[in-house]
């Protein structure tokens, strides 16, 4: 059976197991399942990821942020009584575009696989050191 994400349970669930994974990066974490073994994983969690990118397929959306940036150009100065004008380099501040390509379905999915997963009796657990 393919869990759905339209119980608020299921989608707390899926929450929590997807804040575990973005602590994983501070300690090591992996799914278990008593008599579980590797392979099983691997195939429970192909299955998982298939289904997922069946109800949330890659679509990349494009973000544009500005970032300031200086920049040098050269410029005279004003001639006086006493001085000619002057060549020189002055540096004045510019904002640039930065374009950013990303998958608005990727946290969806990650979630929807999590709630699978936990839904076939894994659970996401730390590692004894």
């Amino acid at each position: 059976m393919t869990p759905k994400l339209t119980s608020p349970g299921l989608f707390a669930t899926a929450l929590i197991h997807t804040c575990l994974l973005l602590s994983a990066c501070m300690s090591q974490y992996t799914w278990v399942k008593p008599g579980g073994t590797p392979s099983q994983l691997a195939s429970a969690k192909l299955g998982c990821d298939e289904r997922a990118l069946d109800l949330y397929p890659i679509t990349l959306d494009t973000r544009t942020s500005y970032r300031t940036q200086t920049v040098d150009y050269v410029c005279t100065t004003a001639a006086t009584r006493d001085t000619p004008a002057e060549k020189g380099v002055c540096q004045r501040e510019e904002r640039v575009p930065e374009t950013t390509r990303f998958d608005i379905n990727q946290s969806q999915r990650s979630a929807y696989v999590n709630t699978c997963l936990a839904s076939q009796g894994w659970v996401y657990t730390k590692l004894e050191s």
